[in-house]
């Protein structure tokens, strides 16, 4: 293969379960040609005293805006069972299922939450780029082992700190009375509630940092400095820096 169409590995990060038993390897990539950052996981568990599987492939723009997304899961022994899901993100914010069926109960939301993976809370923390103190409000779709049915929530991250080997992030869940303080390491990958062993360099050495200008838009506008396929990040109009390089 022609070393500039090749997907340069940029970092691999392991996590196992606090609680439980199971195992996750992910693989983040960065594809130079087609500017896109790719992620592939698997997992493997125990759900109920039953051994299962699950992989996920997720597609981002170089600023973590999300494209594509694909889960899988399977349960093995006596309970042979499976289910996958795939969905798709145009720039303007539309999803499509599989076989390219708009999907527009879901126009308008950003971002994923895989329920076994704490993977998914990197890319709005990457995305948003928070500063601290400061909070945002999210659309999710939420994928809930073991039917993987994407179901809309609505989710709220706020930074609380920020320093250079990493810093810690609020989730607020309303909907189901849930809140957890997320500290992550200088990629925003998280610590603490996995146990983890990054492997490799660390994403801004490999990756490339994004730079956006000024432009005249309130914040949540779409952003004609992102080609219309993002919103504005700041508050005051003045876009930030897409979070490809370091989270503090």
């Amino acid at each position: 293969m022609n070393s500039s169409t090749e997907s340069m590995i940029a970092r691999d990060v392991a996590w196992s379960p606090v609680n439980g038993h199971g195992f996750e390897l992910a693989s983040i990539y960065y594809n130079e040609q087609f500017q896109l950052i790719s992620i592939d996981g698997e997992i493997l568990g125990v759900d109920n005293d039953l051994p299962f599987s699950a992989g996920y492939h997720i597609l981002c723009y170089p600023n973590w805006e999300l494209k594509e997304v694909r889960v899988s899961y399977s349960r093995s022994a006596n309970e042979q069972s499976s289910s996958s899901a795939t969905l798709l993100r145009s720039k303007e914010g539309q999803w499509t299922d599989h076989l390219r069926h708009p999907l527009p109960q879901f126009d308008g939301f950003t971002d994923v939450d895989i329920s076994l993976t704490p993977l998914t809370n990197t890319l709005p923390i990457r995305r948003l780029n928070l500063q601290v103190g400061e909070a945002r409000d999210i659309n999710v779709l939420f994928f809930e082992a073991p039917l993987l049915i994407p179901k809309p929530a609505r989710q709220r991250y706020t930074c609380l700190e920020k320093r250079d080997d990493g810093g810690l992030y609020r989730l607020d869940w309303e909907e189901i009375n849930f809140t957890v303080d997320i500290p992550v390491d200088a990629d925003g990958l998280v610590l603490d509630a996995w146990r983890r062993r990054p492997v490799g360099k660390r994403l801004t050495e490999v990756l490339p940092t994004v730079t956006l200008a000024h432009c005249d838009l309130a914040g949540g506008e779409r952003c004609p400095e992102q080609g219309g396929r993002g919103l504005c990040r700041g508050q005051d109009g003045s876009c930030r820096e897409a979070a490809l390089g370091p989270v503090a």
